[in-house]
This record gives C-alpha cells, sequence and structure tokens, in this order.
C-alpha cells in the first residue's frame, strides 16, 4: 500500500485543538462555512509564543489547516467513510493508536524511573570492564582488546538495566494484582517475559505461554484449517487479563491485522510481551502516580480520510510518471559532488541513477499533489478574516 507523506497538511490538521475563551480563540477562516478557528491552527503546540512567533506560526500553518479542510469535505462527499476497506484501516488504526498511548507512557515513566547513567557509574562500569577483561582474557583472544572491553561494558550495562528492571517488578506485584484467567502471576513468570525473552526448550514459563495454558489453546501450526485457527482464536481471545486497574483480554494484545478473521502473525509471542510489559510498566506508573508529559491529541480517522481521498485521486498519474534519461543525467551533471564517492563504487552509476530516479519521482509526485491541492482550493469557497493570514499577501513588517 503507498502511503502520501502529506508532510505538515495532515499532521497539523489531525491535532485536536487545546482550550481558550471565546475571545481568545478567534475565527480565521471558513471553508464552505465550516470554521477554522486559532486553537485549531495551534492546538499541537503546549509552549508559549510571543505575538510576532504566534502571528507567524499562524501564516505558515493556516492554509495547510485549509487545505485539509477542503479534502476531508471532498473524501466525505465522496462516501469514503463509508467505505468498508477503510472503516477496516480505521480501526486497525485506532488500535494501533490506543496501544501507542500506553508505551508513550511507559516509556516517559521508566526513562524518570531509570535515567540515563551518570559519569561516575560510567567509569564504574568502565573499571569492572577492565578488571574481567585482565582476568578473563582467554575468552577474547580473537577479538581486539577495544571490541572486547566494548562488548563488556555493554554486558554489564545490560545487566543493571535488567536488575533495576527486577526491582520494579518485584516492588509493583507489591503494589497491585497482575492475573491472567482470575489467576495470579508469579514474579518469576513476569520476569521472564519481561527481562530475557531468548526462549529455548527447558527454560523458564513465560506469560505466552501461560495464556495459552489457561486458554487451554495451542497455536496452530502452519496449513492447519479455517475451523482450526477459529477454534483457536475464540479460545485465546476470551482470556481476561487484570494488570493493576487495566482490564484487558488476550486480544487486545495479539498484533492487529486488516483482515476480518484473526490469522496467525508470526512472532505474535515477542508482539504480545513487549506490549504486556508496556501495560504492566504503564499499570506501575499509575500506582506511582506518574504524569505524563502533556501531548497533542490525534483523530486517526481524519488524517486516514485525507490520505486516502490524495491517494485515490493521484495514483493513476503517479503511475504514469516517467523519468527521462536525459534528465537523471542533467541533475547528475547539476551535483557532481553529491554522487562523486558513489560513481567510484561497483555498479555505481547504476545505483546513482537509481537514486536520481527515485529523488526525480518524488519531486513530480509533489507537484502532482500540489496541483491536486491547488485545484480543491479554488473549487472551495474559502474566506480569510485577517489579512495577516491570508495566503500571498504581503507578510506584515516587523
Amino acid at each position: 500500500m503507498c502511503h502520501f507523506k502529506l508532510a505538515v497538511i495532515a499532521a497539523v490538521a489531525a491535532l485536536w485543538p487545546f482550550q481558550l475563551t471565546a475571545g481568545d480563540d478567534p475565527v480565521l477562516a471558513t471553508v464552505n462555512g465550516v470554521e477554522i478557528r486559532e486553537s485549531t491552527v495551534l492546538g499541537g503546540f503546549q509552549q508559549k509564543f510571543t505575538a510576532s512567533q504566534r502571528a507567524k506560526l499562524i501564516r505558515d500553518i493556516l492554509p495547510r489547516v485549509v487545505t485539509n479542510e477542503v479534502i476531508a469535505q471532498k473524501a466525505t462527499a465522496a462516501g469514503i467513510p463509508d467505505d468498508p476497506n477503510f472503516r477496516a484501516q480505521i480501526n486497525a488504526t485506532r488500535t494501533q493508536v490506543a496501544r501507542s498511548l500506553v508505551v508513550t507512557r511507559a516509556t516517559a515513566y521508566l526513562r524518570q524511573r531509570i535515567p540515563a547513567r551518570s559519569q561516575d557509574n560510567v567509569n564504574a562500569v568502565k573499571a569492572e570492564a577492565e578488571a574481567y577483561y585482565a582476568a578473563h582474557a582467554g575468552e577474547f583472544a580473537e577479538m581486539e582488546e577495544r571490541s572486547a572491553l566494548i562488548s563488556i561494558r555493554r554486558r554489564i550495562a545490560m545487566q543493571q538495566q535488567s536488575d533495576q528492571f527486577a526491582e520494579l517488578i518485584d516492588e509493583a506485584l507489591t503494589e497491585f494484582n497482575f492475573n491472567v484467567a482470575g489467576k495470579a502471576v508469579s514474579a518469576d513468570i513476569v520476569k521472564a517475559s519481561f527481562i530475557n525473552r531468548t526462549h529455548r526448550a527447558g527454560e523458564r514459563e513465560d506469560l505466552w505461554e501461560l495464556i495459552h495454558q489457561r486458554a487451554g489453546a495451542e497455536e496452530p501450526v502452519r496449513g492447519a484449517s479455517g475451523s482450526e485457527v477459529k477454534a483457536y482464536f475464540d479460545a485465546l481471545f476470551a482470556v481476561k487479563i487484570e494488570i493493576g486497574k487495566q482490564e484487558l483480554t488476550a486480544k487486545d494484545l495479539y498484533p492487529v491485522t486488516m483482515s476480518d478473521t484473526p490469522q496467525v502473525i508470526p512472532n505474535a509471542r515477542i508482539s504480545m510481551l513487549n506490549l504486556l510489559q508496556n501495560h504492566f510498566v504503564a499499570a506501575k506508573a499509575d500506582s506511582d502516580g506518574f504524569e505524563a508529559p502533556a501531548r497533542t491529541g490525534f483523530d486517526p480517522e481524519r488524517h486516514l480520510l485525507i490520505q486516502t481521498y490524495v491517494k485515490k485521486n493521484t495514483e493513476e498519474n503517479l503511475q504514469k510518471i516517467r523519468i527521462e534519461a536525459a534528465a537523471i543525467d542533467q541533475y547528475l551533471a547539476a551535483n557532481p559532488d553529491r554522487f562523486a564517492a558513489k560513481l567510484e563504487r561497483k555498479k555505481g552509476r547504476q545505483a546513482v541513477h537509481a537514486e536520481i530516479t527515485t529523488l526525480l519521482r518524488a519531486h513530480k509526485a509533489r507537484e502532482l499533489r500540489n496541483e491536486l491541492f491547488k485545484e480543491l482550493v479554488s473549487s472551495a469557497e474559502v474566506n480569510y478574516f485577517d489579512d495577516r493570514f491570508t495566503p500571498n499577501a504581503p507578510a506584515p513588517q516587523e
């Protein structure tokens, strides 16, 4: 699937507005009667700005927000929101966004809980690595000393992180419940799942195996019948998981697909354990009363609506783009220093021609999309209510 990068256009228009009083939130423009307020334009920014900075941002962003509003209206009129494929994409996207929020919160908490190593710690790790190398030089006979020391330092740092995370797990399990199918999960299984995921026969049981055991399910082998796959997911997705105040099912953790029916995904174990770990850390963050940094909202439906409409209306012409050899030679002649080193390599000219072709295709694709944007905006009734922010008007003098 080809996804169009609408740069700031798609990103900015997807932001939820922040709260302003009515007097501070003027209408800057309308698109076919739909109001665009200042809060919509600046909703993605948390910091304070001077009056001149605020005006410059609005002047830069407002035309893009207007363009997105036009596209969103056109897409709605074309019936894209009602298309079953679009609805399936929306559902998958919403799930991914919800999961990303959990990951973001967990990551922010861990950065506070386990901050970057101090210089004293770095020096201590360095000294410990040197001592280990001196006492076990035979282990590294086939490595240069520098490479061996780097490897040892990494091993020590990873062990430190594992020890810190093990402490977090022990602490968390005294503060809240972690249950699978109504039964508690031991600290040993949690650590086997979150700290060392290298799984070999005979090693400790992890949460993936525990969930399957309590579901009474076994992952289908390749080539299993549709009824076998369905029975597997019916049993697996019925398993309830409680982590603190969070109530999940295995379905909330399994990798997302666009299919109407669940599909067996390779490496689903690692994906589920990763997400479970983030839910666990997020629960610990909640238990500690951790407040994550403020973030902007995101409307996945609007974002995808815009992408889908633009793709639908440019895809055919994009496929017709052809880059002539003369254009490639001309670009190379104008940028000789950029490609000089690559041209000296084996098959360098072929690689450079391929790179330039990609660059020129991207340029033509941008031109094509910009033409579409101009055409769409010109077909809509757009009104600006402040000359300072009207496109193509002279910028105000400072």
